[in-house]
């Protein structure tokens, strides 16, 4: 009781009391039982990070008082922590009720809260969450920390310790981290590497800007503060490696983070050296809003009284403030990221060999040297995994060595509580992942996660991100290291540990020795050890093998698997495989799905999909000019109708050619725009797509101009057309039942566009009017601009831009479609989504499927702003689709080798794309022994 109420020797945080007897001498005892002693206090303060493991608690209490040694009931399970009554909880947080939400359970007072994070046996233990600027905190704050649901009942029959929190700790840019780094040693980047020339040149302060005072009504350029805020908002959306050369591992981090290390790590530098008299500051002093978290370096860069703090004084008249200092090491980092950016555009990274890894000296940046040359540094085969999401994010590397430990587990766990040296991992907190996810068209929440669009995150189901001594109490060690893969194997993998796992913490990603992939220098990564590359002769070229275009003679940059260790999980299809071989043609039996388009816009944006292209003509008896290339894994020929002609009679004619030059087409697609028909029941806006779908008694297309009049007046349609094959109409059922497609699906395949023509990219919600029937466009005018914005109909505000998929009816007819009025009437009778030209015309030549881009709304407003967005979501939705359908379970190509003039042909059907492909003797080893 006297060390509970003794008072704290700190102020600011816990501090522990000891009571201890010191015995008393007695000058006359009364009795041989008689004893006196004097009750000693020791108090000490307790020195801990807040964020390891049950410390959370402290933040309820400004400088609480810890009896030490005190009997407490003995734990089942050991979870550290403060254990109390829920009453006393509630009392602390300043709420007399427990509120429910997203299953769990909260003590919610303004700016702190106490959440339910899971029951374990008769133990339910809470984390504290709380804003000290006394700011509302929100339920959202931590919710993805814990995926255990509690129940309310669980509340009467538990024990309560609050303590929990989450495993790692970001210590870039903190006063604890480890700022003695040294030099990498590394050498100049030489020459090849995309920063071989690269330099910075340090800034040059303009002395005489004193002289000049600028009025406000003269200048349209902010202050300085304004811009200060907006250079540190702009870099917290960049990222920065630092690399260890000495200690072979690395952390991801963001660019508020980085900056604030270099920062603290510059003043480190200059503090211990000869110029230590003009540093005026230290980093223990700086206030720290938010600790260990990714987010705190822009708390503590933002912060006003730091911004404020003088950390170098030359004399009385010429001092340097923290936020002026801060802003000279952001132009040098800026120089980085442009110059990084201006080397991948001018020359992107695709072939780069991944072992070469390039960035800046940090000392160097931060020693003002000048100028400053890019390094380069050789990658150990282990850490080659992780190169491409570096590159795909344009991240800058900065080299040294003595980091110490950027990002560190609060965990238990001996093994995994400091990153492992040596091993070339990769470290990135889960918060910069999702940053990642969320700049570069990732989706952490689909299966498997999607980083970037071009890198996933495989996670089978025996892989864990958390050791299993930490989770049973095992003294075993698991490997928690990630894999990260090309977005292209997504499909060739088996089914994967569900996203919601992934939470909290921080991740490591290399080299898994459960999930083993062997990556080459450029190419895509194998499930079995490859064949390094033949050298280079002295003429710069790789010597060719002459045997029968099989095995060794394997010439592209591009490794390919031939016999896999775990066949169902990569193999490769027969056909992509053949492109790599220099002695390869490809018939025209190879390609198995069709295009068609009616515009060059819409054959243009289909082009801008192809994953591969391939170089070939087409037969002379064939009239149609065709493009060949690949598409998700499928071989696709693709035409335009001829300029001039439209309608059904030229889609007509050009199918009929196709189908007789292609003789192994699968099924055709009719990919390009087309007029919406919006109504009441259908919102439909411009650049969504409709996908044609049987309506009823209608087959998915309605030529509604093939009618026949009858004696009393009355027209009926008159026409038969054929639908879409019926596993293409299974395939659209699925992707429409599909809760992992989401609205975003096609929004890589439009960056995709967008990025390599500008023409194509989204017009703006603004640009999307719809004007009622009654108020047709004025004919003398070219544009919309004078027509009455108040004849608009009135829509509600999408929250997205991304264009939503429609499946329903198309009309296709000899006609363009300009009247609101008929639009409607045809629309109200059939439910008809959309207005076309050319899908009567193939239907009845090639099994096809309808897909057109909404550019107009089929009335007099029509124009041709929206075409070419409207193209490119026709197209999009085209790739996606094609990623779900698989055309041949044969290699559909023709072979000719240079050894052997025979023929090998052969051709496949259609099956729907599965997650994992069947195992069989490898076609390309078929085809050698036959070929011989």
């Amino acid at each position: 009781m006297g060390s509970a109420l003794r008072s704290s020797p700190v102020e600011d945080r816990p501090a522990t009391c000891r009571p201890f007897l010191l015995p008393q001498v007695m000058d006359e005892p009364k009795s041989n039982l008689e004893v006196k002693c004097k009750i000693n206090f020791s108090a000490e303060p307790i020195i801990c990070p807040p964020t390891s493991n049950g410390t959370c608690w402290v933040d309820l209490f400004r400088n609480p008082v810890v009896v030490e040694g005190y009997p407490i009931k003995r734990r089942s399970i050991l979870h550290p922590g403060l254990e109390m009554h829920i009453g006393l909880m509630a009392i602390l947080v300043g709420t007399s009720h427990v509120q429910p939400f997203a299953g769990k359970l909260f003590f919610k007072g303004f700016s702190t809260m106490l959440m339910s994070i899971k029951r374990d046996t008769d133990v339910m233990l809470w984390h504290l969450t709380s804003c000290k600027d006394g700011e509302r905190v929100s339920y959202n704050e931590g919710i993805h920390l814990s995926n255990y649901t509690v129940q309310p009942a669980d509340l009467e029959h538990s024990r309560h310790i609050l303590g929990w929190c989450s495993a790692a700790i970001c210590m870039a840019g903190d006063p604890h981290a480890s700022y003695q780094i040294e030099s990498s040693n590394l050498p100049k980047a030489s020459k090849g590497c995309l920063l071989a020339n690269a330099s910075i040149t340090t800034s040059h302060p303009i002395d005489d800007r004193e002289i000049f005072a600028v009025g406000k009504k003269d200048s349209r350029v902010r202050g300085a503060g304004s811009h200060y805020t907006k250079n540190l908002k702009w870099i917290e959306q960049k990222f920065f490696l630092l690399w260890d050369e000495e200690e072979k591992r690395g952390w991801l981090v963001n660019g508020t983070s980085t900056l604030l290390h270099l920062v603290l790590a510059s003043l480190e530098r200059d503090g211990g050296g000869p110029f230590m008299s003009t540093v005026a500051f230290d980093r223990n002093n700086l206030k720290y809003p938010r600790r260990y978290q990714p987010c705190s370096a822009s708390w503590t860069l933002g912060d006003g009284s730091n911004r404020q703090a003088y950390v170098y004084e030359y004399n009385d008249d010429q001092r340097v403030r923290f936020d002026e200092h801060v802003t000279e090491l952001f132009e040098v980092l800026e120089k980085t990221i442009d110059l990084q950016s201006a080397a991948l555009t001018s020359c992107p990274a695709l072939g780069a060999p991944r072992s070469r890894l390039e960035g800046w000296e940090l000392n160097n940046l931060v020693s003002e040297c000048d100028p400053i040359y890019a390094k380069e540094a050789k990658l150990d085969p282990a850490g080659l995994s992780w190169v491409d999401l570096i590159r795909s994010i344009r991240a800058v590397t900065l080299f040294g060595s003595g980091f110490g430990d950027i990002i560190r587990s609060s965990a238990s766990c001996t093994e995994w509580s400091q990153v492992p040296t040596g091993k070339s991992y990769l470290t990135v907190c889960h918060e910069d992942l999702k940053r990642i996810a969320t700049n570069c068209c990732g989706n952490l929440n689909s299966n498997p996660p999607i980083l970037t669009d071009q890198i996933i995150w495989h996670v089978p189901d025996r892989i864990s991100a958390r050791c299993e001594c930490t989770v049973n109490d095992q003294s075993s060690h698991s490997d928690i290291v990630q894999t990260l893969l090309p977005s292209k194997l997504a499909r060739r993998l088996p089914p994967m540990k569900k996203s919601g796992k992934l939470s909290g913490g921080a991740f490591i990603f290399g080299e898994n020795q459960s999930n083993l992939w062997y990556w080459p220098d450029t190419g895509e990564p194998l499930r079995q050890p490859f064949r390094p590359r033949a050298p280079k002769s002295d003429h710069g070229s790789e010597s060719l093998s002459h045997d029968s275009g099989i095995g060794d003679s394997l010439s592209s940059s591009e490794s390919v698997s031939i016999q896999s260790m775990d066949r169902s999980y990569d193999r490769v299809p027969a056909k992509r495989a053949m492109l790599s071989l220099r002695t390869t043609q490809i018939s025209t039996h190879a390609y198995t799905v069709g295009i068609i388009c009616a515009l060059p816009i819409e054959l243009k944006a289909v082009r801008m999909l192809f994953d591969e292209s391939h170089k070939r003509q087409a037969p002379p008896t064939d009239p149609n000019a065709y493009v060949f290339g690949c598409m998700s894994d499928n071989f696709v020929v693709a035409t335009c109708l001829p300029n001039g002609e439209y309608g059904i009679g030229s889609a007509t004619d050009v199918a009929s050619n196709m189908k007789r030059t292609f003789l192994s087409l699968q099924f055709c697609l009719l990919v390009g725009i087309g007029g919406g028909a919006p109504s009441a029941t259908n919102d439909i806006r411009l650049g969504d797509v409709v996908v044609s779908k049987p309506v009823g008694e209608n087959v998915g297309v309605l030529q509604y101009d093939m009618v026949k009049t009858l004696e009393n007046g009355n027209i009926q349609l008159n026409g038969h057309l054929q639908p879409s094959p019926r596993f293409l109409r299974s395939v659209s059922s699925l992707m429409q039942s599909d809760p992992s497609i989401s609205l975003s699906s096609l929004e890589p395949y439009l960056q995709q566009i967008s990025e390599q023509d500008a023409e194509f990219s989204y017009p703006g919600a603004a640009n999307d009017n719809l004007f009622h029937p009654q108020h047709p466009h004025p004919t003398d005018q070219p544009t919309c601009d004078n027509c009455d914005p108040s004849k608009m109909q009135d829509r509600p505000k999408r929250s997205t831009s991304h264009p939503r998929i429609h499946y329903g009816l198309i009309a296709s007819g000899n006609q363009v479609m300009k009247s609101a009025e008929t639009r409607d009437n045809i629309a109200k009778k059939y439910n008809v989504m959309c207005f076309e030209m050319e899908a009567a015309g193939i239907v009845n030549i090639l099994p096809s499927l309808i897909i057109r881009g909404i550019c107009d709304y089929s009335d007099s407003h029509k124009n041709k702003e929206w075409q070419n967005y409207a193209a490119a979501t026709a197209a999009a939705f085209a790739k996606h689709l094609l990623s779900h359908v698989v055309t041949a379970t044969e290699p559909a190509y023709r072979f000719y080798s240079r050894a052997s003039p025979d023929r090998i042909e052969a051709s496949g059907k259609h099956r729907m794309r599965e997650d994992s492909y069947e195992s069989s003797d490898c076609e390309m080893h078929i085809a050698k022994r036959r070929c011989s």
